[in-house]
């Protein structure tokens, strides 16, 4: 017998098994621990500044 997907059938993935194999060992860090209830950060690196910002599409964009 086939089950059809009704929505209390459908699950959410861990995000570690939506990563590629190859990259599962690299440290996973939520957004939320990074933006916290802002919609920017400061990234330095190397003595350069840089800016994280989530978009209105609710995308990443890094900038120098």
């Amino acid at each position: 017998m086939a089950s059809s997907n009704t929505p209390d059938q459908i699950t959410t993935m861990d995000p570690c098994e939506e990563v590629a194999p190859a990259l599962r060992h690299l440290p996973l860090v939520e957004s939320t621990d990074l933006f916290g209830d802002k919609r920017e950060v400061q990234i330095s690196h190397r003595g350069e500044i840089y800016r994280l910002r989530i978009t209105a599409q609710q995308k990443l964009i890094l900038t120098k």
